[in-house]
């Protein structure tokens, strides 16, 4: 959306609930007319930052990777991609002063006009791309019909075969097309107030026009979500102008924006989806990447990467964001509150060990980076030379097989770890710390019923299913 909540008119992000607000533009000019592409990776958008005219830029979904598409005198705005990202329509008034609908290439080139009005009176506005590409929808006030003098229009990519679907009453503007083209919503003045239009929808051919909003407030501007089940628009029903959501019947209406200024322009983007399963991030709560047989495989989460030293059958590896809490610490830690943290899980065949590296936020200071741990808790335990795991009870044995160095380190490779449901102190037991030799231990959640060599130092390996020093 476009916003004055600050000072000038700037390009926002928000999700639906006037939360995660993230500001992508910042200059003294007026930026204005977000359109998202369908991907939701891409923002198209006019501003008059460079000549004092309006021209098109574009720009990544946080506001990186800006660009200028035109640089020509006439207002150049209103744009909007088309569904693969390759064309953008446009409305230019550099051709006599006229506004008309154009279309080029996303990087600028190949512009080429698309109608053609035929006084200053006669103007289009407002052009996006339908479903596949194949129309564009404008409004226009290119000849009356009886009262209807500003309409719903579509037309060709190439100019051609421009067909006329509204013919009501006053005005009918700011057309917009479902996600899967069938339907198009659009603002209209038919009910009488000049000033106040309501949003109606209609098939894309012009038939079943239907009223979606009934108010005494002005409605403007609306545009579906990406699934198609609700419309987002601009309203001042509060005296103030604000984003809305509402149901395509009408129902649900809410708040999708709260601040002071002016917020116009609302675009939605599809949910961010960043493993690709078709679940859209706020209802997918696991990040899953497919894993492939071989050696070192590595596995990469946002802010994280498993290595797998071996690989035998495929399968997905699934990364659940949690978030600990200073009581889950064991003694003389602290937590690291920005600091990521997963619950792994995978359903691949592989032999240990396994390597985890996670992100380290970049404000840390050298001090706390230098103290900083990894820190390991409920990982599944991995049974060796036919043991069995301890269950949650405690029950069972299992082989854990630790590599220990000489006696003056203590790094260690543990291939399989202690459940965090078992009793502290099982963490503690006895080892027999021989230089280069990897010993086995086995024992059970009864520390009575440990079995190693006795020796006399105790070394804590984990403590409350956390790795130790």
């Amino acid at each position: 959306m476009s916003s004055t909540r600050i000072s000038n008119q700037e390009i926002w992000t928000t999700d639906f609930n006037g939360g995660a607000v993230q500001r992508l533009t910042t200059n003294s000019a007026a930026d204005t007319g977000p359109r998202f592409d369908a991907s939701g990776s891409r923002i198209v958008f006019n501003s008059n930052r460079f000549s004092g005219r309006d021209d098109i830029f574009s720009m990544n979904a946080d506001g990186s990777g800006l660009r200028q598409i035109t640089n020509i005198s006439g207002g150049n705005r209103a744009p909007a991609f088309s569904p693969d990202g390759s064309k953008i329509t446009f409305i230019s008034s550099r051709a006599g002063g006229q506004r008309n609908v154009w279309i080029m290439d996303a990087n600028g080139a190949n512009q080429i006009k698309l109608t053609t009005n035929s006084s200053f009176s006669n103007t289009a506005s407002n052009p996006v791309f339908n479903h596949d590409g194949t129309r564009i929808a404008f409004d226009s006030d290119r000849g009356s019909i009886g009262n209807a003098n500003h309409d719903i229009f579509t037309i060709s990519p190439t100019g051609t075969e421009e067909r006329r679907l509204t013919t009501a009453l006053l005005r009918d503007t700011h057309p917009s097309y479902s996600p899967d083209g069938s339907r198009i919503v659009f603002i209209s003045f038919r009910n009488g107030e000049s000033t106040k239009g309501e949003i109606y929808t209609m098939n894309a051919d012009g038939s079943d026009q239907r009223r979606v909003t009934d108010s005494v407030f002005r409605e403007t501007e609306p545009a579906f979500t990406r699934d198609g089940a609700q419309i987002v628009f601009q309203a001042d029903y509060d005296g103030d102008s604000e984003v809305y959501a509402i149901n395509r019947d009408g129902t649900g209406l809410r708040r999708a924006s709260n601040s002071a200024g002016f917020n116009t322009n609302p675009t939605a983007a599809p949910q961010p989806d960043r493993d690709g399963d078709g679940a859209g991030d706020a209802c997918d709560a696991s990040f899953d990447v497919q894993t492939g047989t071989g050696s070192n495989v590595a596995v990469n989460a946002p802010n994280g990467t498993v290595t797998f030293s071996q690989v035998a059958t495929p399968g997905s590896t699934s990364f659940v964001e949690i978030t600990p809490t200073q009581g889950q610490m064991p003694q003389g830690y602290t937590l690291c509150p920005t600091c990521p943290a997963y619950d792994i899980s995978t359903t691949a065949s592989y032999t240990p060990p396994i390597t985890v590296c996670l992100a380290v936020p970049a404000n840390l200071s050298a001090a706390d980076f230098q103290s900083l741990r990894l820190l390991r808790q409920a990982w599944t335990c991995v049974a060796q030379g036919g043991a069995v795991c301890p269950a949650a009870s405690g029950s069972g044995e299992v082989d854990f097989l630790v590599d220990l160095p000489p006696i003056s380190g203590l790094n260690f490779t543990v291939a399989g770890n202690l459940p965090q449901s078992l009793p502290e102190q099982v963490a503690l037991f006895t080892a027999a710390l021989t230089d280069g030799e990897a010993p086995n231990f086995v024992f059970d959640a009864n520390l009575d019923n440990n079995s190693a060599v006795a020796m006399p130092a105790e070394i804590p390996i984990f403590r409350n299913g956390f790795e130790g020093n």
